[in-house]
Formats: C-alpha cells, sequence, structure tokens
C-alpha cells in the first residue's frame, strides 16, 4: 500500500471509530477523535431543525455531551450504519471524505456528510464536520405541509398517492380535515400547537413537545396523525 493510500485508509478509521464512538456513546473516545481547538467546527442542516452551526470544540463538546446524556441508548455500527458513495481526498496535513450515511441512532435516514481532517503530531483528527439530512423530496413516507389554518401548501408524490383513501384525513377543498367531523377539532388544536412550537425562540430539537398523535378513527382503528414543526 503506498502512502496515499494508507492516508486514505488512515482518514476512514478514523471516521469509522469516531462514528462507533457516537453510536456506543462514548464521549470520550468520540472526543479524541476531534481536533480540540477554537477553529474547529460542526455544522448541520436539517429539514425539521434547520441549520445549526457549532463554533469551536468547547461549544461541540458541550452539545455532544448533552446528546449522549439525555439519549443513552447504545447502537452497534453493522447493525445500525452503512455508508455509501464515499469519497477521500488526500493533500499533505489536510483531507477530506465525503459520504452518504444510511441509517443511525435514530432510524434509517439517509444524511450526507464531509468531514475535514487536520494531521496534528501525526494523527489525523476532525476539524470540521458537515452533516445535512436529505431533502424533504426524498422521504419515504407521506408528507404534507401545511400553514397555520390547515390550508395545503404542498405534498409528496406518497402524500398525493395515499390521502383519497386514507381513513383519518382528507383533502377538503384545499385543507387538511379530519374524515371524521368529531375528530376535527384535535386535529386543528394539534396545527396550532404545533405552529406555536415554530414561532417560539427555543430550539426546536431541545422542544420538550416536537409531535401530537391526534385520534382519527372511532374505536374501530388506531388511526393518527403525527403533526410537529417539520
Amino acid at each position: 500500500m503506498d502512502s496515499g493510500e494508507a492516508d486514505k485508509a488512515a482518514v476512514m478509521a478514523v471516521i469509522r471509530a469516531e462514528t462507533e464512538a457516537w453510536l456506543r456513546r462514548d464521549f470520550e473516545a468520540l472526543a479524541s477523535h476531534w481536533a480540540q481547538s477554537p477553529q474547529t467546527r460542526r455544522m448541520e442542516a436539517f429539514t425539521s431543525l434547520g441549520v445549526r452551526v457549532d463554533e469551536g470544540w468547547d461549544v461541540i463538546a458541550a452539545r455532544l455531551r448533552k446528546i449522549v446524556e439525555r439519549f443513552p441508548e447504545q447502537q452497534a455500527f453493522e447493525e445500525r450504519v452503512r455508508w455509501e458513495k464515499v469519497n477521500i481526498v488526500v493533500d499533505g496535513n489536510v483531507a477530506w471524505m465525503t459520504f452518504d450515511q444510511i441509517g443511525s441512532d435514530t432510524g434509517d435516514d439517509r444524511k450526507r456528510q464531509l468531514r475535514i481532517l487536520h494531521r496534528i503530531a501525526g494523527e489525523w483528527k476532525i476539524a470540521c464536520m458537515v452533516m445535512m439530512e436529505s431533502s424533504v423530496e426524498e422521504a419515504t413516507s407521506p408528507l404534507i405541509e401545511i400553514d397555520p389554518d390547515a390550508r395545503i401548501l404542498w405534498m409528496n408524490r406518497l402524500a398525493r398517492e395515499r390521502i383519497a383513501g386514507d381513513a383519518g384525513l382528507v383533502n377538503a377543498g384545499g385543507r387538511l380535515r379530519a374524515r371524521r367531523r368529531e375528530r376535527d377539532a384535535g386535529l386543528r388544536d394539534a396545527v396550532q400547537m404545533a405552529f406555536r412550537e415554530l414561532q417560539s425562540q427555543r430550539p426546536l430539537n431541545v422542544s420538550p413537545k416536537q409531535a401530537w398523535a391526534v385520534a382519527l378513527r372511532g374505536c374501530g382503528g388506531p388511526a393518527a396523525a403525527l403533526l410537529g414543526p417539520a
């Protein structure tokens, strides 16, 4: 193996080890793979949470510790995650790796990632991480965007295909309504709560309530709509 290939293998090993430490909720192991510098950056772009930029290792570490403590469930890399479209470039003491990560500690989602690494005292360290959620159009579940008055602004293909025969929801003159009239008030209340949450100054990722289950049928079935800030 030449030096270029060896460097690429070393870069991938660092990203793999850092990901495994995250899934194991081992903060100290995870931190050992980061450049603990004021210049370190961690950037996220999510459909549901918007864009967040953490500047400096102290800020990054505080956020990651909080997540590890709040969600301690451990996962195994082999059981939960796979990578696609892996691309690694090494140029002197700087390297970057782009890849799609399918699966995570929270589900079978797809996130596009960029990791920029700096070789410090002979060891590769993560200096910048960029993580982007796949676009909403690529979602594998029906999605409907509405305004505070439940007017339908957008639906993806799956939603358009299914809503006509859905037992709980209906497109009534361009508004999202419960098919059973007596259930409609609960749906409207959930919509209003979701939009109040969107108007809050509190970051959505720490909001104690991000979804509301709304009963849409009677005793004949458990159909429900999950509403939240998206």
